[in-house]
Order: C-alpha cells, then sequence, then structure tokens
C-alpha cells in the first residue's frame, strides 16, 4: 500500500540521511567510527576528577567517536599523601624562626614521606588491569604511571566518550566529552588522568618583532634591539659580583635548539659561554622546530638569556620534549627527580582552565618547593585575557601558588641608559586565578590594595614580578642563523630565574633561597620595599591597572638589582608579628567545642591555647597553616575550658585574642517509643508486618528506627520512617518465619533513645499453591 507523507515527515527523513551521508564521509576519510550512544561506567559514589574536558570542547562540534579499538598512551597522576602535614612542613622551611628553616627534603624523602602509599598504587594498578589497561612504566618517585589501552578501554574505566571534535575551521581533533569518574572504592587514590586528547596543549610566551617595523631604535643590539648590557645597566645589575659561578639553572622547553646559533649569541656579547647539557624525554630527538607551529626560538632566546644574564653558571640544563600531555608531566617529573638546578624558568603555559595539568603542576611545583627549588613561570602575552577575546583569564602554571609569575612591564630610560620609569603593559599577563585560594605570603598586601586595585583578597593574585618585555622594547636574538627582536613574558621569566640563581650563589651555605616569593613579599611589606623594587604605578594591562603597592598588572614591580640582590643575600627582612585574631567564639558540643575566628593580617599559621583555669596559663593544642576552625576534641563533658589563640608569621608569635569559654556537656536523653505491637498481614498481596507504637514524648523527634531479627538472633537495623510516623509496614518478611523486633527514636541531633518493648510475630505459613 502507498503511504502518503507530509512534508514535516519528509524533512525529518532528509535530515536523517543527511546527518548519516556526513557522518559516513567523515568515517571513511579518518577511518573511525560514527559518533554513537554509549552506556557510561559510573557507579553510585563514584569520584569526578576535575580538568580534563578542554575548553576548545565548548566551541567546536562532537563529529564521531573515537574508535574503541585504538590505543591511547595516557598517564596517571597518584595523590600526595599526608597533605596537612607537607603544609606545615612548607611553612616551616621557609619560616626562619623555625628549626626547620631551609631544611629542604631530597627527592627520596619527599616520596617517601609524601607520595602515595605502594598499597594505595597496586589497588590502582589492580583496577587498570582488570579495565584492559596495561602500566608501562613508573616514574622515579612512583607517582605517576604511564598507562596503555584502547580507546573502549579508558571510556569504560572512566566513564567517558572520547570523541573527534571538529572547529570553525574544519580541523579536527580529539577529546573526551566529560570529566574522568572513579569508583568510590579509588576515591583519592587518582589525582588526574593525562593524555585523553591530543590537542597541542602549551604556547611560548614569545612574539617575534620584525626589525623593518621597528620605528627606531630602543638599545645598543642588532637592529636597535635591547642587548643585555642596555638590561644590566637599566636594573643596576652591573655591580652585582655573583654572575651563577656554581649553580645551574633548569629550562623547561617543549622544542630544541641549534648550538651553534648560542655560540654566535655569545660571540657577540662578549659572553663567556656557559656549558649546555640536554635532557631529552620521551623520546624527543632534540631537533629545533623553526616552522610557525614550532618553538625552537623560544628555547633559543630562553637559553641566550640565562647565559648573558647568568654568564658564570657551571650549566644550563635543557629539558627537551614533544609538545603532549604526557610529556609536559614527565618532564616536570624528571626535573624534580633529578634536582640538579636549585632554579627553573618556564615560558611555556596555555590559559588556566583549559589545563588537564592544573593539580599535577600544582603537586609537582609543592615537592620542588619542599626540595628548595624555585620555579619562575611566564605570566603570558595577552594581557588581562589570556584565552584571548574578552574573557578575563589568568595563565597556567604561572598561576601556580609555588611558582612565581614573571609579568611584562614597559621600561623607559635616561640617555645614558639608567633607570627612568616603568608603567603597565598592554601585554602583560596578570589577574585572578579562578582555581587557587590566596597563598599566605600575599594575604597582607591583597588586603592593602584591595580597595584601590581590583586584586582579591580570596583568590591567587599575580603577576608577582615583573620586567621589561614589552613590544616597545624587543630585545635581539640570534635564531637560525638570523637577528630577530622578540619580546613577551618568556623574556622577563629566564632573566628573573638568572637573577636568583646568582642570588643562590651569594647565599652560599644558606643556599638555595628556593620558593622566594615566600621573602619577595616580605620585602615588600617593609621599609626596604622602595629600594628592593621599582612600584610601578602607571599604565594598565587591558583590564587590571598599575597602582602603589601590589597590583595585578605589575605584581610588586621590577627589581633593583643590586639592592635586591643585597637584601635577599643578608636575608633583612622586616616584618613585625601579626596582630591578634579577632571574633574568637566557642560553641561547646557532646565532648567537643568548635572555635572559629577572623583571619589577621600577615599571618601565616594560628596557634590555638586552652586551659581549664580562668587567664589562663594556656597551653598550645594546635597549630594550623591559615585555618580559621578548629574542633577540640580533647575535652571532658560538664567542665569549663578558655581559650585563646594567636597569628604567628615569620617575625614571630603575635599577641593572644580575647579569651572565650565553654562547657561541653552529654545531649539530654531521649525518650523511647512504647507500645510496640506486630501483627501478620499483607501489603499489596505481599506478606507482611504491621508495626505501630506509641510516639517518644521527647521533641525534635527526627525518624524512628525498626531494628528486626529472625530466631534468636539480636535485632539489627532494618529501616527508619519519619519522625511523625507511629506505624510502618515490614515487607521484607516471608510466610513461616518468625521475626523479632524493637523500635528506637532519633531526635533532629542525632541522639538516639534506648529501645522499645521487644516483640515476636509469627508469620503463618503461606496460601496453599494450586497445581
Amino acid at each position: 500500500m502507498k503511504k502518503n507523507f507530509s512534508r514535516k515527515t519528509g524533512l525529518k527523513i532528509f535530515f536523517v540521511i543527511f546527518l548519516t551521508t556526513v557522518g559516513m564521509t567523515m568515517t571513511a576519510n579518518a577511518s573511525e567510527a560514527p559518533y554513537s550512544t554509549y552506556t557510561r561506567n559510573n557507579p553510585d559514589g563514584s569520584q569526578t576528577l576535575t580538568g580534563h574536558v578542554p575548553g576548545e570542547v565548548k566551541n567546536a562540534i562532537a563529529a564521531f567517536k573515537y574508535h574503541a579499538s585504538h590505543n591511547i598512551n595516557a598517564r596517571i597522576i597518584l595523590p600526595l599523601a599526608n597533605q596537612s602535614q607537607l603544609s606545615s612542613l612548607l611553612q616551616d622551611l621557609y619560616n626562619p624562626k623555625s628549626p626547620n628553616f631551609h631544611h629542604f627534603l631530597t627527592p627520596a624523602q619527599f616520596a617517601q614521606q609524601f607520595i602515595s602509599s605502594a598499597i594505595d598504587s597496586s589497588i590502582v594498578q589492580e583496577f587498570l588491569k582488570k579495565e584492559g589497561i596495561s602500566v608501562t612504566g613508573q616514574s622515579a618517585n612512583g607517582a605517576i604511571l604511564n598507562v596503555a589501552g584502547s580507546v573502549g578501554a579508558f571510556e569504560h574505566a572512566f566513564g567517558l566518550h572520547v570523541n573527534y571534535y571538529q572547529r570553525n575551521d574544519g580541523t579536527m581533533f580529539f577529546a573526551p566529552d566529560a570529566e574522568p569518574t572513579v569508583p568510590v572504592t579509588l576515591a583519592g587514590k587518582i589525582l588526574a588522568v593525562g593524555g585523553l586528547d591530543n590537542l597541542p596543549k602549551y604556547l611560548a610566551h614569545r612574539h617575534q618583532h620584525p626589525m623593518a617595523v621597528l620605528p627606531k631604535a630602543t638599545g645598543t643590539g642588532p637592529g636597535g634591539f635591547l642587548a643585555p648590557n642596555d638590561v644590566k645597566t637599566a636594573y643596576n645589575l652591573n655591580s652585582v659580583a655573583a654572575t651563577g659561578s656554581g649553580q645551574s639553572v633548569a629550562l623547561f622547553e617543549l622544542d630544541g635548539y641549534a648550538s651553534k646559533d648560542i655560540a654566535a649569541f655569545e660571540s657577540k656579547f662578549g659572553l663567556p659561554g656557559v656549558p649546555l647539557q640536554n635532557v631529552l624525554i620521551d623520546g624527543f630527538s632534540g631537533v629545533p622546530n623553526y616552522s610557525s607551529n614550532g618553538g625552537a626560538d623560544e628555547v633559543t632566546l630562553d637559553i641566550e638569556l640565562v647565559a648573558a644574564f647568568a654568564p658564570g653558571s657551571s650549566s644550563i640544563l635543557v629539558y627537551e620534549a614533544p609538545n603532549t600531555t604526557q610529556a609536559w608531566i614527565d618532564e616536570w617529573s624528571k626535573i624534580a627527580s633529578d634536582n640538579k638546578a636549585k632554579v627553573i624558568s618556564c615560558s611555556w603555559g596555555e590559559p588556566e582552565q583549559d589545563s588537564p595539568t592544573i593539580n599535577f603542576d600544582n603537586m609537582i611545583f609543592q615537592q620542588m618547593a619542599a626540595q628548595g627549588q624555585a620555579v619562575f613561570a611566564a605570566a603570558g602575552d595577552n594581557g588581562a585575557y589570556d584565552a584571548g577575546g574578552r574573557l578575563l583569564a589568568v595563565d597556567e602554571p604561572a598561576s601556580q601558588p609555588y611558582a612565581t609569575a614573571v609579568g611584562i612591564s614597559r621600561l623607559t630610560t635616561n640617555s645614558n641608559g639608567t633607570y627612568n620609569n616603568e608603567s603597565a603593559s598592554v601585554y602583560g599577563g596578570g589577574g585572578v586565578s579562578a582555581y587557587w585560594p590566596i597563598p599566605s605570603y600575599q594575604t597582607t598586601l591583597a588586603a592593602q590594595a584591595v580597595k584601590a586595585a581590583m586584586v582579591s583578597t580570596t583568590k591567587r593574585n599575580l603577576p608577582d614580578v615583573v620586567l621589561t618585555a614589552d613590544a616597545s622594547t624587543a630585545y635581539a636574538f640570534y635564531i637560525n642563523g638570523s637577528w630577530y627582536g622578540y619580546y613577551g613574558s618568556s623574556i622577563s621569566s629566564p632573566i628573573w630565574a638568572s637573577f636568583i640563581s646568582r642570588v643562590n650563589q651569594g647565599l652560599g651555605q644558606n643556599a638555595p633561597i628556593g620558593l622566594v616569593n615566600s621573602v619577595l613579599y616580605q620585602l615588600a611589606q617593609s621599609s626596604n620595599y622602595t629600594s628592593d623594587f621599582h612600584d610601578i604605578t602607571t599604565g594598565n594591562n587591558g583590564y587590571y591597572p598599575a597602582e602603589g603597592g601590589f597590583d595585578d598588572a605589575t605584581g610588586l614591580g621590577s627589581f633593583n638589582g643590586l639592592n635586591l640582590y643585597n637584601d635577599l643575600v643578608k636575608n633583612s627582612v622586616a616584618v613585625t608579628p601579626p596582630s591578634a585574631p579577632a571574633g574568637l567564639s566557642a560553641v561547646a558540643g557532646n565532648a567537643q567545642v568548635s572555635l572559629s575566628w577572623s583571619a589577621s593580617i600577615g599571618a601565616t599559621s594560628y596557634d590555638v591555647k586552652s586551659s581549664t583555669v580562668n587567664g589562663g596559663p594556656y597551653t598550645t593544642i594546635a597549630s594550623l597553616v591559615l585555618n580559621t576552625t578548629y574542633t577540640d576534641n580533647s575535652v571532658t563533658n560538664a567542665t569549663t575550658y578558655y581559650y585563646v589563640v594567636s597569628a604567628v608569621n615569620s617575625a614571630g608569635q603575635g599577641p593572644n585574642s580575647t579569651q572565650v569559654s565553654a562547657v561541653p556537656s552529654a545531649p539530654k536523653a531521649v525518650a523511647a517509643p512504647t507500645n510496640l505491637t506486630g501483627v501478620a498481614s499483607t501489603y499489596d498481596g505481599r506478606p507482611a508486618v504491621l508495626l505501630q507504637w506509641k510516639q517518644s514524648s521527647s521533641p525534635n523527634i527526627l525518624k524512628y528506627n525498626v531494628y528486626r531479627s529472625t530466631g534468636h538472633g539480636s535485632p539489627t537495623l532494618y529501616g527508619s520512617v519519619g519522625g511523625t510516623y507511629s506505624s510502618a509496614y515490614d515487607t521484607g518478611v516471608n510466610y513461616g518465619i518468625t521475626y523479632n523486633y524493637y523500635a528506637t527514636a532519633v531526635n533532629t541531633s542525632g541522639v538516639e533513645s534506648p529501645t522499645s518493648n521487644q516483640i515476636t510475630v509469627v508469620m503463618p505459613a503461606g496460601p496453599k499453591v494450586k497445581r
């Protein structure tokens, strides 16, 4: 029989055919399976791991599913163990008044104390094995598992799809469509999964400035670009005696370089020549890629800058790897486990919201801080809009609290080349992290600056420091056989790293300085600020203004080289103890007292003290890293306890807060339900027991618990009903069985009453079955 189709139906059929045709065409071109529905393996209680869906997925079209049989090489990151102890240790390592000051750990010591246990690792590996994912290797400290498996195995193991996506320009990439999830049995045992997409992740923060478009000479280098001596003169570095002797600087790179370029640069500027040591990661060849999608120019200029600004270095360690997520993880892990360089510069990054390694970076940077390694990271070159467009964003890993974010300023010199002034650069990356809370070293200056500049008092601010690297003050570099001008934060970062390497030389037996932010921000709070730093007060980075003091366009400012060097080496940090915490309150509970207070400006930790005598003497019962709440579980009911809290920083302990008191007490008893009865019955055609009771005489009853057993066993909790009920059906019974019951009442504080009377109900034999 012929059917008549409406116009609407015909359009539907055409649409389905069109999509099928497009899907088949894409499949044929890419040899992949059509996109299809997939049943996710998301069990109840599973844990979701964040930061794995690239931002590009939001603006792309899911074209088809990555074929399930294809293989993926990835990295499983295990979390740190004993995080609270690590946080306390890091505070002590950078507190001059602590006996642990600068007693940095070795990689082996760090692994022993803070890397997940072998038991947790074996549990994760067993899970992966069951999912068909092989462990092909492991990092030196055991925190990273190299894994391989089919797309389908990863999809099932982590409850997601791996799809191919098409951008507006027609290019394609694969990526997960959802964040990974792991079963509740693995909750807290996996930090991240790296390598579920093939996007070229990381951008080099440098820009070529062709000589032909430069309006006039700004320096004494080729083409009028800045030469090393121009920068040394402007920033008062010529009188710094240390040259980096005995020190090594590590460069994090995602491409190669040509050594002849470095030699030509050093020859031009009369530099002695620093030995180069290449460390190749993940099979990288070291061959430089000078094309538009390469980064060899970045690697070259990083090396030339360290050779110029730390010319006496024992070596420059050039860590080189492919530009992939897996290699990013492996390279940082290698730098930390080698622990050969106490200063590291990274000129690569990406918008914070797009980073799949943000939690890994935090973990590895904490390890480096514990080992006394200082990490400098370029803050980006898109001003306040790191992701482009008009979206405020910052760069990662510069946004990491355990890295020093280095931004861009615009320098003006006097006729003799000495410093005149600086302004903020529209290229300078800076702003507020959407991810990390404000680190303790920023709290004081952020609180002081918040009314004048748009500085957060709750989130990490960046940059920390700047140096001239604006388009108007481009630097001269010898790259691929020619001279070019470059600008960007990837220039200011290695110069700052070189400077701190020279400080490490000056510190001698007290070296290394480690996480330099801990000292820079203390100096900025002292009377030495204006002599150690150039406070930049004009210009903006497209959104955040430069103003007096700390701001999100220029941070603390640029260095006055000799002055800052001397103060860092002498460690003459004038910091006063913080004021007493305000607003201390104490709330008594059952065998516990809950305390809370307001944060003190400049505090890095708090000491909680208690006494059973009004006015003391007090005993310190807890030392907390920036927590402003504490629960004392060591108390006895019906006893009065008195509490004070004091704030602590590197200058010492501040005064005690106002005293508060509390008397913990056991909760009042709850009356049991009474007159429990039960009769055999049916419910909805099924055997059941109807239970009834008289409600508890106590107020605020939340629920009634019903306990049941069979035979002579003790009843166990079977179910609960709301506090307004006085009856319930037990439909989990069977004919011909004897059941025992009793009930209890539970109030809104969670206190459960004694048991009601116990009853026995004998279920009759069931109805005969007709045959």
